[in-house]
């Protein structure tokens, strides 16, 4: 049943903890959805105290599933005048993600040919895209638009990347302009899972940092608009509390650069953005701060709650 299945006996157990809290006409649904995930809706008689309930009623269903539980919405019967109240609840993600940006235009241009974005998309999963567009300057920027605005709406609407780069490539393909084409670097993070998805349609390397030990994620693809066939690599692998990974336009770090792997490993435990702040300085020094082509560095810190 790719939709789940109901759990009769928990919602047994608890119906009858929830009654020795004192709530009364109490009823529960428990679903296991089709990711082994938890989804319990209940509901009760208005209690005495209005939110007391939600504070004694999350720790009790946690130890009963054995899964950390948080709240997903609650219809408080006092707030609305009602009799009864309803809570959802579901599985709380083992991981947060913050990110920073740091992002430069090159010289002479106005608007960056890079384009990015990061967001929670459905069932635990973390997005992050970034697209270099074919040049600089304005026809660049819209090419990578195009690419970050529509991974956006497709993965947020539950399409797997398979479908959304498909489209992409198609979108890039028909357009009039001479040389449509954008690189396509996607990271997908499952934050119950600890599993990272590494996309990769001509895009630069991707580097993740465990401690002071640097790993780094390549390909040899073809950006999206080229072939009617889009070329894509994927790479997965697991990752921890503490890591970071860092995503890069080749303005940043190209393909006969070797320093930035030894810059990342010399770096601490720095915020999202201080880290991201720091390569592009770095970056920007051993450039003379001469920007040639377009720069971007997104970071990205994983943590345990």
């Amino acid at each position: 049943n790719t939709a789940g299945k109901f759990d009769l006996r928990i919602e047994k157990r608890l119906i009858l903890e929830l009654e020795n809290l004192g709530l009364k006409k109490c009823d529960a649904t428990v679903l296991k959805n089709k990711f082994g995930r938890y989804e319990i809706s209940l509901r009760f008689k208005k209690c005495a105290k209005q939110n007391n309930c939600t504070q004694n009623i999350i720790p009790v269903v946690s130890d009963i599933t054995g899964r950390k539980m948080d709240k997903r919405s609650l219809i408080c019967a006092r707030e609305e005048n009602t009799q009864r109240c309803v809570l959802h609840l579901c599985e709380k993600e083992r991981f947060c993600v913050t990110c920073g940006v740091s992002s430069h235009a090159k010289d002479g241009q106005a608007q960056s040919g890079d384009n990015y974005n990061y967001m929670p998309i459905c069932d635990g999963k973390y997005v992050i895209v970034l697209s270099d567009g074919m040049g600089s300057g304005k026809a660049a920027a819209s090419q990578s638009k195009t690419a970050v605005t529509m991974l956006k709406q497709l993965l947020g609407a539950g399409f797997d990347w398979q479908s959304a780069v498909k489209i992409i490539n198609s979108a890039l393909l028909i357009k009039t302009d001479n040389e449509c084409f954008a690189t396509i670097d996607i990271t997908i993070l499952d934050l119950f899972d600890a599993e990272a998805e590494f996309i990769k349609t001509g895009a630069n390397s991707t580097f993740i940092k465990h401690g002071k030990r640097v790993s780094q994620i390549n390909s040899s693809t073809l950006p999206a608009g080229i072939l009617k066939e889009v070329d894509v690599e994927k790479t997965s692998t697991r990752f921890f509390g503490g890591d970071y990974i860092i995503m890069l336009s080749d303005g940043v770090h190209g393909a006969d650069d070797d320093w930035i792997k030894g810059y990342i490993s010399s770096l601490g435990q720095l915020q999202a953005q201080a880290m991201a702040d720091s390569i592009m300085e770095e970056a920007l020094r051993r450039k003379n701060n001469v920007i040639n082509d377009d720069m971007t560095v997104i970071t990205a810190r994983l943590l345990e709650i």
